[in-house]
């Protein structure tokens, strides 16, 4: 009785242990091709070029899975491509717990006149 006794106590204790362990979140993982160690990419076209900042790029958390339709773009329209001068591409992503991942681009568009001076924004 005393062994069987002592045999629940260690079990019981192991599963209040194994209960009180958390494991941390990570935040996810955006990822594409031609980005730095920083998460940077440049990239260069001329005006009115094809440009997609989204080709490519995925993002993927351990506990939310593919999050890749959830990537928020901040700094690009699809009038961007014509703007001749150089602009800042966000690519965010967020789980479900808020923790985000973010991948920049820089996008500079050359004016399809070489002669002219792309404006200062």
């Amino acid at each position: 009785m005393k062994k069987i006794f002592s045999l629940l106590i260690v079990v019981l204790s192991t599963m209040a242990l194994v209960a009180c362990v958390t494991i941390a979140n990570k935040a996810p993982v955006l990822t594409g091709e031609g980005f730095d160690a920083n998460g940077v990419k440049y990239v260069t076209i001329d005006a009115g070029d094809d440009f997609d900042p989204l080709a490519g790029v995925t993002a993927n958390d351990d506990r939310d899975g593919n999050l890749t339709d959830s990537i928020i773009v901040r700094g690009w329209d699809e009038e961007t491509n014509n703007s001749p001068g150089t602009h800042t591409i966000t690519l965010t992503v967020a789980d479900k717990e808020g923790l985000e991942a973010t991948l920049t681009i820089e996008l500079t568009v050359r004016s399809e006149n070489p002669d002219a001076r792309p404006p200062i924004f």
